[in-house]
Order: structure tokens, then C-alpha cells, then sequence
């Protein structure tokens, strides 16, 4: 027997206090035990928002979530927090820690109320910083970083809480070349030492560079959930993202592009 989904949703709808229109309308999908999945998608797809139903910041209107075969409210949020870790987009980091002191925040789902990290708790945040490549950094102010630091510092954060599940909101957005290719290589390494990996992007490029499978979604909806040359055709990314896209093989990669026609067929997005 198949081991059970790490993720799976059930008839998943959420919507917004105030919106007319749910940002998330039935949702019924799976994410593979350790798989490499991206969530692809234009701005206001609804993925940042699928993320945070999934980590518990925000509760389904209707519909149910489950984590590793059990449902999600059965969980305690110390459960959730040696389950599961989120990278976010941008966090705003206004105290001063050093990036060793930050990272150790990642600790506090092993911690008591008020415990001082243990020796093993700042081991496993150095091997973290290690992971990421920022060992370097551990002494530095974490606001005094570049933004593609504090981003790798971010990821260090999360991979210190030793996560099942590790969930990544556009983590190659704001970085460099080096750092991405990076970043995406972390995420390559947790998956092979069996860490399920999530994340979402509006890179088709990134989803085809790492990932098992791909979900690609529009306006609150699925539109596909496949392995990712299944995923990833140019005509599911057309109407993905409502413009004429060019999918090549490059290198024995899957290369997207927007086509020369682009520009004269492209509509507005009617995304959030």
C-alpha cells in the first residue's frame, strides 16, 4: 500500500471577509509524500492563500485539509510546527538578532515556554545555516542583510525546525542567479533526504528546474495537477496565464517562453 499524501484537500473552498468571490473554490487535489510540487500560477491565483490554509494561518470555509493521512485539526500547533515550516515572500525583520540567534527561532517547536536553546538546538541551527550555504553569516545583524541573504536566512529559519513539510512562497523571486540556483539545489537535497517540498512560483522555468509534479492555477481554481512535462504544456500554460506561450526542451530541460505572437494576443489579466 502507498504511503498516504502529505497533503491532501478535500472540496476546498476560502473567501476573504468582505469578497464576493471566494480566492480559493474548490479544491480537490494531493501532494505526493516526498515529491518536489510546485503551485504555479499569475498573481492572485490563490496560492499564497492555499499556503497559509495549509499551515493553519488561515481556517477553510468549507472543505477539509489533511497532514500526513490525518486531518489537520488534529493536530496541536506544536505538532504543526515539528510537522510543517513556511518560507514566506518577505518577512519584515525589525529586532536586530544575529542570524545564529534568528535561525534558533526555528527551535521553538522543541522548546518549553521560556527554555533557552540546548547545545543539539544550536547544532541544528548551524547545520541549517550550513545547508544554505550562510555559516558565514551567523555573527551579522539580521537587518543589515541584503534581501537575498535575509532570504537564504529565512530558509535556514525553517529548515531548523527539521520540518516534514516544508512549505516556500516564491523563494527564487528576488534573488540572484547564484542564489536561485541555490535555493532550488536545497530544495533537490531535502526532497532526496525525504522532505516534502511545496512551493509556489509564477516561473514556469523554476517549477520545470526542480519539481515532481506541478499544479497550475487561475482566479481560485485548478486547472491541472500532473507530473510536470504533463503539466507543463503550452497550451495549459496559455491558459494559465492567458498568453501564448513556447514550451522547448533545452539541455533535457523544459523551457517556457512567452511566443513571439505574445504581445498581439495578449489579454489583461482578470487575476486578483
Amino acid at each position: 500500500m502507498s504511503p498516504p499524501a502529505m497533503v491532501a484537500l478535500h472540496d476546498l473552498w476560502y473567501a476573504y471577509n468582505g469578497s464576493k468571490t471566494a480566492a480559493l473554490q474548490g479544491l480537490t487535489l494531493e501532494v505526493p509524500a516526498g515529491s518536489v510540487t510546485a503551485i504555479l500560477g499569475p498573481n492572485g491565483s490563490g496560492k499564497t492563500t492555499l499556503l497559509h490554509l495549509i499551515l493553519g494561518l488561515l481556517t477553510p470555509t468549507r472543505g477539509t485539509i489533511e497532514l500526513a493521512g490525518r486531518p489537520q485539526t488534529a493536530y496541536s500547533r506544536r505538532e504543526l510546527g515539528r510537522l510543517l515550516a513556511l518560507v514566506p515572500q518577505k518577512e519584515h525583520l525589525t529586532f536586530n538578532f544575529t542570524v545564529l540567534e534568528y535561525v534558533l527561532l526555528g527551535r521553538a517547536p522543541y522548546l518549553q515556554l521560556l527554555e533557552t536553546p540546548r547545545p543539539t538546538d544550536r547544532q541544528a541551527a548551524l547545520e541549517a545555516l550550513r545547508t544554505v550555504g550562510a555559516e558565514a553569516l551567523q555573527e551579522r545583524g539580521v537587518t543589515a542583510l541584503s534581501g537575498g541573504e535575509q532570504q537564504l536566512v529565512t530558509l535556514a529559519r525553517a529548515l531548523a525546525q527539521q520540518p516534514r513539510l516544508l512549505l516556500l512562497d516564491e523563494p527564487t523571486a528576488h534573488l540572484d542567479l547564484g542564489n536561485q540556483a541555490r535555493v532550488l539545489e536545497v530544495m533537490r537535497r531535502l526532497c532526496a533526504g525525504g522532505v516534502t517540498v511545496l512551493f509556489t512560483t509564477h516561473d514556469p522555468n523554476a517549477a520545470a528546474a526542480v519539481a515532481d509534479h506541478v499544479i497550475l492555477m487561475r482566479q481560485g481554481r485548478v486547472l491541472a495537477a500532473a507530473p510536470t512535462a504533463a503539466a507543463l504544456t503550452a497550451e495549459n500554460l496559455r491558459v494559465t496565464y492567458n498568453v501564448p506561450v513556447e514550451v522547448a526542451q533545452v539541455g533535457g530541460r523544459l523551457i517556457a517562453l512567452p511566443s513571439q505572437e505574445a504581445h498581439r494576443h495578449a489579454q489583461p489579466d482578470d487575476g486578483e
